[in-house]
């Protein structure tokens, strides 16, 4: 399994804690970006609504993926957006 394999896995078992579906089902992990020499960066978008409970879900993330074998840097942004409320 490739390093960007072991992320995304580790990542599908993370729940998102609003929807309670794993991270990349719930589409709030974008523009993922893995170097060969193990720099792993992301975009974590949560609504503004979720924001604290969004910082605690980054820094889970990083811890785990720090764990990851030939990972050597984490570099998660975290944005919140307010969700259009449905008509």
């Amino acid at each position: 399994m490739n390093l960007e394999s072991k992320i995304v896995h580790v990542l599908k078992t993370v729940k998102d804690p609003f929807s309670q579906k794993d991270l990349v089902v719930a589409g709030i992990v974008h523009g993922l970006k893995v170097t060969e020499k193990g720099r792993v960066s992301f975009v974590l978008e949560v609504d503004t609504q979720y924001l604290q409970k969004g910082r605690e879900l980054k820094e889970n993330l990083e811890y785990l993926l720090k764990n990851i074998d030939g990972i050597i840097e984490v570099n998660i942004v975290l944005t919140a957006q307010r969700k259009p409320r449905a008509n």
